[in-house]
């Protein structure tokens, strides 16, 4: 399951985020798992593996990544699956009183379900940095 902020760079799906080197201010990091993209102009980074640094105009997109599922009707966040087991959350009050969620700090809920608890899941793209389309 994906969770998070993605980009499209020369037609491939990088997990990315702002850069956090002071120096590339405005570019945004693409962060690679594969080994070939270092003959691509991806470098070694001690923090968070193979990266590189782009400009947003050599981006065809970007956008954030949510997986939800609706459990008795209401539609909750997902954040991690493990075998038969899902990972719920939600900011609503009432979503919480209804589920019996657990509150993790303020205005945060959680709980632990059952995949056969599970009405549907669904995946939700949402443009960030100024892109139009997801």
């Amino acid at each position: 399951m994906k969770e998070g902020s993605y980009a499209v760079y020369k037609g491939k799906i990088y997990e990315a985020d702002l850069s956090t080197d002071p120096k590339e201010k405005g570019l945004i990091m693409l962060i690679s798992y594969e080994e070939s993209d270092l003959n691509n102009g991806f470098v070694r980074d001690r923090i968070f593996g193979i990266i590189k640094n782009v400009r947003r105009d050599e981006l065809t997109t970007a956008y954030y990544l949510q997986t939800y599922a609706k459990v008795q009707g209401v539609s909750v966040k997902v954040t991690e699956i493990q075998g038969d087991n899902i990972y719920i959350y939600s900011n609503d009050y009432n979503t919480f009183q209804k589920l019996d969620m657990e509150q993790y700090e303020p205005l945060v809920y959680h709980k632990w379900i059952k995949k056969d608890a599970v009405e549907t899941m669904w995946e939700e793209k949402k443009p960030i940095w100024g892109f139009m389309n997801a």
